[in-house]
């Protein structure tokens, strides 16, 4: 069976972020909103098999994540920019080891592309879901995720934000935008994100 059949059984993901965000004055808004906190702010962290690295991929990625309370191992077939954001795809299962789940694909012969860690904090906003997210030497941004595009553009504009600055792309986008890096040097930059490390490139 095809990857992009498998994720058919998977649910559309409909998000966007804005970038930056004052964590203080967004948290405040998402109380005066009537949000709740479903999770505090916790350290994440993440390895990613991606298609540059493993080309014969039929997904933008594999990825094993460590949230805190839980493994999560997903994959992600990135919106087709020309349809909309709901088109962006993504299958995931928990799994009860980050180091098993990684040694698992590597013996299967994929090829790690990326080690990150990054921060993140979850509220409940109506039918939607805010994250306030801190990546290393980054300022925070927060990313809406919504059952459909009307709930979206609901939530954003109860927060205070713009339409027209939402982001509809992952975390590289950002590093781009913040350090005027074109796509491949970025690339190599945020193969490995650490808080108590310095950028740097890896090749």
């Amino acid at each position: 069976m095809k990857t992009h059949s498998i994720l058919n059984c998977g649910h559309n993901e409909i998000e966007v972020k804005f970038y930056p965000v004052d964590i203080d004055v967004m948290r405040k808004k998402l109380t005066e909103c009537g949000a709740t906190c479903t999770h505090p702010m916790r350290l994440m962290r993440r390895v990613v098999f991606n298609q540059d690295e493993n080309p014969h991929l039929d997904v933008s990625y594999i990825r094993v994540r460590d949230e805190g309370d839980c493994v999560r191992v997903s994959t992600k077939e990135y919106a087709d920019h020309a349809k909309g954001i709901e088109y962006q795809r993504e299958l995931d299962i928990t799994v009860s080891s980050f180091e098993r789940a990684i040694a698992l694909f590597e013996i299967a012969g994929l090829k790690r592309s990326h080690y990150q860690e990054s921060k993140r904090e979850q509220w409940k906003l109506g039918e939607s879901e805010v994250c306030i997210d801190v990546w290393p030497h980054l300022t925070p941004y927060i990313e809406i995720e919504s059952p459909s595009d009307e709930a979206l553009r609901k939530a954003a504009s109860t927060l205070g934000l713009r339409w027209e600055d939402h982001i509809n792309a992952g975390a590289l986008r950002i590093y781009m935008r913040e350090y005027g890096w074109e796509k491949s040097e970025a690339k190599q930059y945020v193969k490995r994100l650490l808080f108590d490390e310095p950028l740097q490139k890896e090749h």
